[in-house]
């Protein structure tokens, strides 16, 4: 078949949905015209429509490389490469768009954006993860004091699309309300982590830390045995199930954390205060409630 009716076909074929075959048939356009960008920019598309984002950037790389001058394409090149994680790619990418044209309003943008957005994630990874400030951290991550706009970093990699910083971002947040045990909020930032992340094996990890800070011992067991086998020599994730497993046993008997009205995840100190208080409460000599004697001794 000549390049003309193979060309012919492409089109009848992304007409009629036959995407498989327009694949076949621009990857022969593509051998054959290996210095016009054009079938590499509809592959491209092609595989942008198929969720393929890797393929998409390496037909866009090469039609760069084939119309370098083309700052269309560099600015499409290096939206997805920040989308796919490989922001020094990316950075690349930029600087050779503004290379060719130090005016373009597009690339310009992008090279703001992550030189700001740079700085304040090693800000963040340095001065308040490094160090352990995590209200200083939550407030980078979800305020102005980020220094990338009202929203906070979060709010800003996500707008940008820079997947590599997202995940820089989702960790933080993930351990900055770990430690400060906010159960309902570690639970989403660390399964978003978890979302960007899903073949490390220590972010399935950190979901589970969470799903336990949230007393949801079955999802804790399902985050770690994901670990596990993302893992099998990650000592945390075998521990962790094992802990996760036992706590849910656990909550099928008569829950004495309950009781006291203390997490599972309470120290020796907090059980203690929480007992003494609740037996000061109900102590029969010490009772002003309206309960009869008998009923109050078998409380306390």
């Amino acid at each position: 078949m000549t390049v003309r009716e193979d060309a012919q076909m492409v089109q009848t074929g992304l007409d009629s949905g036959a995407q498989e075959e327009a694949f076949e048939r621009l990857g022969r356009l593509a051998t054959a015209c290996p210095l016009s960008a054009h079938y590499r920019l509809i592959r491209a598309d092609l595989h942008l429509a198929t969720g393929d984002k890797v393929m998409a950037a390496g037909d866009l790389a090469r039609a760069a490389q084939i119309q370098p001058d083309d700052t269309t394409i560099l600015t499409r090149l290096a939206g997805l490469q920040l989308e796919i994680g490989d922001t020094a790619a990316a950075q690349a990418t930029i600087r050779e768009c503004l290379k060719q044209d130090p005016e373009e309003r597009g690339c310009k943008k992008i090279f703001r954006e992550l030189k700001t957005l740079d700085k304040a994630i090693k800000v963040l990874m340095d001065v308040s993860v490094g160090s352990g400030n995590w209200g200083f951290a939550i407030d980078r991550l979800f305020g102005p004091s980020g220094g990338v706009g009202d929203g906070g970093i979060i709010a800003e990699a996500e707008r940008v699309g820079a997947l590599e910083y997202k995940r820089k971002a989702y960790y933080a947040a993930c351990r900055a309300y770990l430690e400060t045990k906010s159960a309902a909020k570690a639970v989403k930032w660390c399964e978003a982590r978890a979302d960007a992340e899903p073949d490390v094996a220590e972010a399935h990890c950190d979901v589970g830390d969470a799903q336990i800070l949230a007393e949801a011992y079955e999802a804790a067991a399902v985050a770690y045995a994901k670990a596990h086998g993302l893992d099998n020599t990650l000592r945390r994730a075998a521990e962790g199930h094992q802990r996760a497993q036992r706590l849910q046993r656990a909550a099928g008997r008569k829950d004495y954390y309950k009781v006291l009205g203390v997490a599972r995840t309470a120290g020796l100190r907090e059980i203690r205060q929480a007992y003494r208080r609740l037996a000061s409460e109900w102590h029969p000599d010490k009772y002003q409630g309206d309960m009869e004697p008998e009923a109050v001794q078998k409380r306390m």
